[in-house]
């Protein structure tokens, strides 16, 4: 993947004209962006991938406290986005591999959520048929600009290298920093995995560069591995193995290893796949083994492997300290 990088990185000019010619045009209004009858929250990053929106967008919807909240998701790598230009309500029985990983885990954990390819539509589709919605929340929302919000949330993830943050093809980054002039909150993510001052001259800088900004700070907590029916319990005679298909798997091995290392236990293999990958593409997992996964990747696996041995790990994102927290939550009900 990085020769591949470096092969495209003479493109990066042409792709950072195309974003500024983008952006000016919907600022002048060449490109319209419409407003809806209640509040939006948006919550992204600069980069593709991995700076934790999911665990975020939970935390969010969790903060705010009622089911009038619903989620708008473009439902990537789903067959719904393929198939389909209309909204649709996530519903258990078409599956994760027809709606895509992110809104299935919302779907999972008590939300409403509707995908669609085009935010806009999918907003009127809500409030046209979700009689009691009072709120939206654009779930990698910050560059579908169609749709106007009323809070614009980016999520920076400190512990990536330098090069991720550089400009795609070369890095991950799908804007340069100076988008977030249009942000209204930033957040540092998983500020526990740097030392504190490192942190203290992430959040030094961006005060200086951006000071209207309102910034906030996040851990991230591995909470104890589940299944759909039980918790996990260790046993040192068992096999224990790893499976993903995430953005920063090794990240994920991370913390996997350190929750083994708190019990005195090792994990045996790490099989590592693509971002978004089917699943149902594989016939080598042992039913016989336990494993371990995400829970962006457990709810595919399981659907496809309903026999398998497979735990996931719950992730949760939590502020600092509590003045955050409350200064974030009250940011939040500020607007409904």
């Amino acid at each position: 993947m990085k020769y591949l990088r470096i092969i495209l990185w003479p493109l990066s000019p042409f792709f950072y004209i195309s974003i500024k010619l983008r952006n000016y045009f919907y600022h002048v209004g060449v490109f319209p962006s419409e407003s809806v009858s209640c509040p939006v929250i948006s919550i992204g990053n600069l980069s593709s991938g991995g700076s934790g929106k999911t665990p975020m967008t939970l935390m969010t919807w969790k903060l705010l406290g009622h089911q009038g909240i619903k989620v708008l998701s473009r439902g990537y790598g789903g067959k719904h986005l393929k198939k389909s230009t209309e909204p649709k309500l996530v519903r258990a029985e078409e599956g994760p591999r027809f709606y895509g990983d992110e809104p299935y885990v919302f779907y999972k954990n008590g939300i409403d959520v509707v995908v669609g390819p085009q935010r806009l539509t999918s907003a009127q589709w809500a409030l046209n048929y979700l009689k009691d919605t009072t709120g939206l929340l654009l779930d990698d929302g910050f560059q579908h600009r169609k749709i106007q919000r009323d809070l614009d949330i980016v999520l920076i993830d400190v512990s990536t290298s330098a090069i991720d943050h550089w400009l795609f093809p070369l890095g991950l980054a799908r804007e340069t920093k100076s988008a977030l002039k249009r942000a209204h909150v930033l957040v540092f993510t998983r500020c526990d995995l740097i030392a504190f001052e490192e942190l203290k001259n992430w959040v030094e800088s961006y005060s200086i560069d951006f000071p209207h900004l309102k910034i906030f700070k996040c851990n991230q907590k591995l909470l104890q591995p589940r299944n759909l029916n039980e918790t996990f319990k260790s046993n040192k005679s068992c096999e224990y193995n790893l499976i993903s298909g995430v953005a920063k798997p090794f990240q994920f091995e991370k913390m996997a290893n350190q929750f083994f290392k708190e019990k005195s236990l090792k994990f045996n293999k790490h099989y590592i796949f693509k971002d978004h990958f089917d699943f149902s593409k594989i016939n080598s997992l042992n039913s016989e083994e336990i494993y371990f996964c995400t829970e962006k990747d457990f709810y595919k696996i399981i659907e496809q492997y309903p026999k398998l041995n497979l735990f996931f790990f719950p992730l949760e994102f939590e502020f600092q300290n509590n003045f955050e927290k409350e200064a974030y939550t009250q940011l939040l009900k500020d607007f409904f």
